[in-house]
């Protein structure tokens, strides 16, 4: 079912069917995706590769950001055993971002409805501590994932350093 997803929006460039097929999969059975984990961020890597086209439209961008929220803000138990098996995985899809930016011209528009969704995934990524490094969250959480190696090269870690720069002014820390 996946790689039929991959193929739909790698061949014809649509997002809106793969993004919609998988919310109905998270909603409905997000149990049958702990196994295909690392297939389904491979499957969201290729859907933010699509934004890459010129004729991207900032609807496609908000049905993603919303494909992001749920993938990060369930607290079922199945949800937790999904997390698990996901949150591994989840820093290619950052990177993807950080390489997307990097080497093309993304508007303003769809990047921060993209930024939204994205900030969950930074939020689940660090959920725990995982990743705690003193106000340095994600510095080098890219580093395993190949970032910087793609054609950015240093403007790649130029806008992973700004994505978690902003993602730790809007998070609460719980203080104050």
């Amino acid at each position: 079912m996946l790689d039929i997803l991959v193929r739909i929006v790698s061949s014809q460039g649509q997002i809106g069917e793969p993004v919609n097929t998988i919310i109905a999969l998270l909603r409905h059975r997000r149990e049958t995706l702990i196994q295909h984990a690392a297939l389904l961020v491979d499957v969201l890597r290729t859907i933010l590769f699509a934004f890459k086209r010129a004729d991207c439209r900032v609807a496609e961008a908000a049905l993603m950001n919303r494909l992001l929220h749920n993938i990060a803000n369930d607290r079922s138990k199945s949800g937790s055993a999904f997390h698990q098996a996901i949150v591994k995985h989840l820093p290619s899809l950052l990177v993807a971002f950080a390489r997307i930016v990097a080497t093309s011209r993304i508007s303003t528009e769809v990047r921060r409805e993209l930024k939204n969704g994205l900030f969950s995934i930074c939020d689940l990524v660090t959920a725990g501590g995982r990743v705690s490094s003193r106000g340095r969250e994600g510095e080098a959480l890219g580093d395993s994932f190949g970032l910087g190696e793609g054609n950015g090269g240093e403007a790649e870690r130029d806008v992973w350093a700004d994505l978690w720069k902003e993602w730790a002014g809007k998070r609460y820390t719980g203080q104050g």
